[in-house]
């Protein structure tokens, strides 16, 4: 039985199918001739035997009345000669069939089934384990695949929607502040501008105050939008040259190194000529690593770039501060400003967060630490393919 599970299913059944008609043929063969015999033992004692002297005889060929119980042994035997070559051929088909599937059908359906069965009840948590490497092998082999992109697909899905809750609660409590403080203003100009209690500078004062809520709601909303907009965003790599690539990402560091008035430095050990990237989604995570950078650096922001394990991988380091216990676990989190800003701005702490996401659509990852020697260390990395000719 070994060496049958080795075949394939069609050889498998060929040969099952062969030995089992051989099997049949053979019983065939044996079947007619006990029945001869027997037949020719009845007959032989009604056969009429003629003397010649007295110690021989001969047969004249004609046979005494048979008696009615030996003539139905007769008859069956006829009947038996035609039945059961019937019976050993049709049997030794229902064997090789059921030989077949319970030896190569049976188990792998079982698994199947049993795996259909969980993946409509919700659950992927379970695996499709096959052995044998013949077609319902590598039919296991497929489900297990698609299982396992099931399961890949849902945890994203689910890491997605809990995403959402977290961003949808953040935005919640980031809004309650200006709208409570508009809330204020507003009743306040309710109670005395009717009556005329609240000087014209007063009056301009409150309601300047009020515009900055109303900007920075919508600054909110927008950021929002944008956010939404990154679930749809595609990745479409286009061939890039690498030196281009550097020169870009260079500019961009003198521009934000000049408005900043700190220095800047650029290593790249990019060897290949030709990069396949977004650049589109390189550069505006690298252009908000860089801003991070030089709005929190004392003196010096310095960028690296490399090929990495099929990736892209540029890192941006400063000598500032450096990220806080907390903020190694929540820069990259939605709204997350941590403890004060290097420059006083009014930034929504969504900038980590949409590099993380936009990371994770190339095919890479963003990364947040900081260095032995001071200052913080940002890391994102893109895959992409490296020609290398």
């Amino acid at each position: 039985m070994a060496p049958l599970k080795k075949m394939s299913l069609k050889n498998a059944f060929f040969l099952l199918t062969f030995i089992c008609l051989i099997t049949a043929a053979l019983l065939t063969v044996l079947s007619n001739w006990g029945l001869q015999m027997i037949r020719t033992e009845i007959l032989d004692k009604y056969l009429i035997h003629t003397p010649i002297t007295d110690d021989h005889m001969i047969r004249i060929g004609k046979y005494a009345p048979i008696s009615p119980r030996d003539q139905g042994f007769l008859n069956l035997i006829s009947v038996l000669n035609v039945l059961l070559p019937l019976v050993f051929f049709g049997g030794s088909i229902l064997s090789a069939v059921t030989i077949f599937y319970r030896s190569r059908l049976k188990q792998p359906i079982e698994l199947l089934m049993a795996g259909a069965d969980k993946i409509s009840a919700h659950d992927l948590d379970f695996r499709i384990n096959y052995e044998p490497n013949d077609e319902m092998g590598r039919l296991c082999d497929s489900f297990e695949r698609m299982r396992t992109e099931l399961d890949a697909g849902n945890r994203k899905m689910w890491r997605m929607m809990e995403e959402r809750k977290r961003l949808n609660a953040a935005f919640a409590h980031d809004l309650r502040t200006p709208l409570t403080v508009l809330k204020g203003y507003t009743d306040f100009l309710i109670r005395y501008v009717p009556s005329g209690k609240i000087s014209p500078e007063k009056l301009l004062a409150t309601v300047s105050f009020m515009s900055d809520y109303v900007q920075r709601l919508e600054m909110y909303v927008d950021t929002m939008t944008t956010i939404q907009n990154l679930e749809d965003t595609f990745v479409t790599p286009s061939k890039r040259s690498t030196d281009d690539l550097i020169r870009q990402l260079k500019s961009s560091m003198e521009i934000l190194s000049e408005r900043y008035g700190k220095s800047s430095g650029l290593n790249s050990t990019i060897t290949a000529p030709v990069l396949y990237t977004d650049d589109t989604i390189v550069f505006r995570v690298v252009e908000n690593m860089l801003a991070n950078a030089f709005r929190y650096a004392a003196n010096q922001v310095t960028a690296y770039c490399r090929v990495q394990h099929q990736a892209l991988v540029i890192e941006v380091t400063d000598d500032g501060p450096g990220f806080s216990p907390e903020a190694l676990q929540l820069a990259a989190e939605p709204f997350y400003r941590g403890s004060g800003r290097a420059d006083g701005s009014h930034h929504l702490g969504l900038g980590l967060h949409i590099c993380r996401i936009l990371c994770e659509k190339h095919g890479g990852l963003l990364r947040v630490e900081n260095r032995p020697e001071g200052g913080a260390n940002v890391t994102a990395s893109f895959f992409l393919e490296v020609d290398k000719k």
